[in-house]
């Protein structure tokens, strides 16, 4: 991934823009650290496709595992979704 400065992104950013089209992204600087990264719309499009499959992915995962009413308070209360699935016993010997 290319790395360019704002200030010089500003001047070349017709430039830019054509990189991340044709799929390099470029990652855009503020005194060195990153701030910004332009991808090309179908690099974009296919993250934000595999977002929402994820969200898809998990929402059948609580429906095909569902929860009694006191253990859904017990996991929210914890901080900790999957907390009932969670095995508690130690793990097995393993030699080095």
């Amino acid at each position: 991934m290319t790395q360019v400065p704002l200030f010089d992104a500003k001047n070349r950013l017709s430039a830019l823009v054509h990189d991340a089209e044709s799929g390099s992204p470029v990652e855009l600087t503020r005194h060195g650290k990153p701030v910004a990264v332009v991808l090309g719309r179908e690099a974009y499009d296919r993250l934000h496709e595999e977002h929402r499959m994820f969200g898809r992915l998990f929402d059948r995962f609580l429906r095909e595992w569902p929860l009694s009413p006191d253990e859904r308070q017990r996991r929210s209360a914890e901080g900790d979704p999957f907390a009932a699935v969670r095995s508690r016993e130690p793990g097995r010997d393993v030699d080095l």
